[in-house]
Formats: C-alpha cells, structure tokens, sequence
C-alpha cells in the first residue's frame, strides 16, 4: 500500500455491499478534500472457513470464484469513484482474511479506515458486529464507519466530544482538521453528570454547581484553545451539559450533523478491543458516520 508522492492513504474497505460500496464513496469524497491518496481493500474470509470435509479441488473452486468477486467488486468501486472524483489517486488490493487481523494491519498504515456500518455482502459478514468493534479499537489511525443516507462531504457541521482524555485529544484534533477541509462548522460538546453511577443518586445540593460549571466550561475550552488557533476559519459552537451523558448529548446532534468524532477509552486484554460505553453507544445508534479515535491514533492531519 503506497502512493507515488508518498502519502498514507485513506482505506476504504469493500466486501461486495452497498454499505460498503457508499462508505468508500464517502471515503472517495474525504480523500478528494485532503487531497489524500485512497485505498481500496477487500479482505477474503478466512481460510479455515471451511468446516465441511470437501476435495481440494472443490476448495480451490470456491476460493477462485470468493477472488473473482473480490477482484471485480474492486474493479467496480475503482470504475464509479474514478468517474466522480478523477483527480483521486486510487490504488487497490485484495488481503488474505480474518478481515479484522487483515483490516487492523492496513489501518496501521492508513491515514484513516473507513468501514460500512452493516455491510454483508458477497465476501462474508466482514464489517458488522465484532469484527467493526475490534478494528475501530485497535488500529494507529482514525477509524469511521459509515451510516445514513449522503454518500459525500456536505455542510453539515462536526461534533466531536471532548472528555480531555489522551484517545480525546485524538478527537478534537481530528475533528477540526475534518471541519476545515470540509469548509463546515464544528461542535464541541462536554458533558458531565449531577449523579453518581452506583445507584444513580443525585449529588448533594450543597455543591456548588455554578462552580463546577465554570470548571467544567474551562476543560472544554482548554481542549479546543490550540486547534481554534490553529484553524481560525472554523466556526465553534461550545455545548455544555450536566443533565445527559456524553452519548446522549452527541447522538441528540447527529441527525443534524455529518460527522460525530469521539475519542475511545478502549482497554482490556486485547489491547483496545473494549470500547468505552460513549463509543458504543455511537456506534450502534448514530444515524450518521462516527470517526473513532484511541490514544495510539495518529489524527487525520498526518
């Protein structure tokens, strides 16, 4: 994978689906505002998915014919986003499976993965479920994965979630790299909560909220202070809120945004496969595409 000035590219994953097929599209559009190399990859099942005893004759027929639909759902994505955005340098390649092993290596060359949210098409189930979980949670690039019904940059604004976290400074930088090449304007919520977890009990009145505010008010604009500085061309909405948690106040924008960014506090044995519950909740209830950041994820810039 590599591009002829040198670029890391931003990969599109295909696996036959028209999920798929709209996310490299999307990732065609991205790619032509970065002025960013793009890649397509379909990964192949893998190669012990094969329970039944067959001939190795039978075996190498199915194999055949699995490639030949790899080849040619490439061949068609290459075709359609040539003819739409003809100044996009497209390279291609079809990878031996598992799809996620296979997806998390190519993503640690990317610039940015992008994955249908539901696709299952011809080459297997290779973007939905745990295998979309476990890439997004472990690749060195921002990870999207795609859903709604606009297959291109528009002018709707970003929202990004700022938790101050490392995986959430990830985030915001991404997120206003995002905004600015796409000439949109960009949110950036915080959200903190009046209740303890345990019992889901209110905190005593004897706080001081209107502190807590200004506390909470100086977090989010520290986090956001350098990136409104280095792109001052983008618009910014502050938005603070202490009655919802972070995936509610993010997904209540979504309808009305074309990109929610939010960083992941992936952890575990498996090095990032477990999402954080804001992660999770966006990824399977967003209503538009959701860019997955970890602490390890290099922003969108470089």
């Amino acid at each position: 994978m590599s591009s002829s000035d040198g670029l890391r590219p931003i990969v599109a994953a295909l696996d036959g689906s028209a999920v798929a097929s709209d996310a490299a599209r999307w990732a065609a559009s991205l790619a032509d505002r970065l002025d960013a190399p793009l890649h397509l990859v379909a990964a192949l099942p893998s190669p012990n998915f094969v329970m039944t005893e067959v001939s190795i004759v039978s075996r190498n027929e199915l194999n055949s014919a699995i490639r030949k639909t790899a080849e040619e759902t490439i061949e068609s994505a290459r075709l359609e986003i040539r003819h739409e955005f003809p100044k996009v340098e497209i390279s291609a390649e079809i990878v031996p499976g598992p799809p996620a092993s296979a997806l998390i290596e190519v993503g640690n060359q990317a610039r940015m993965l992008v994955l249908g949210s539901t696709g299952r098409g011809m080459l297997g189930s290779m973007l939905i479920g745990s295998t979309t979980m476990r890439v997004a949670g472990r690749t060195a690039c921002p990870v999207v994965v795609w859903r709604g019904d606009v297959s291109v940059l528009d002018d709707r604004p970003v929202v990004v979630g700022v938790d101050g976290s490392a995986a959430g400074s990830v985030a915001v930088e991404s997120a206003f790299e995002f905004a600015a090449r796409a000439g949109t304007p960009l949110v950036a919520v915080h959200a903190w909560s009046t209740r303890h977890n345990a019992g889901d009990v209110t905190i005593p009145l004897l706080v001081d909220w209107d502190a807590v505010e200004t506390t909470e008010r100086s977090l989010l604009q520290a986090n956001i202070a350098p990136w409104k500085e280095k792109y001052p061309d983008v618009t910014v909405d502050e938005v603070l809120d202490a009655r919802h948690h972070a995936a509610e106040l993010m997904l209540g924008k979504a309808d009305g945004a074309q990109l929610l960014v939010v960083g992941s506090r992936g952890r575990g044995a498996l090095a990032g496969a477990v999402f954080g519950s804001t992660s999770q909740n966006l990824l399977h209830h967003s209503t538009c595409p959701v860019m997955i950041c970890t602490a390890r994820s290099e922003s969108v810039t470089n």
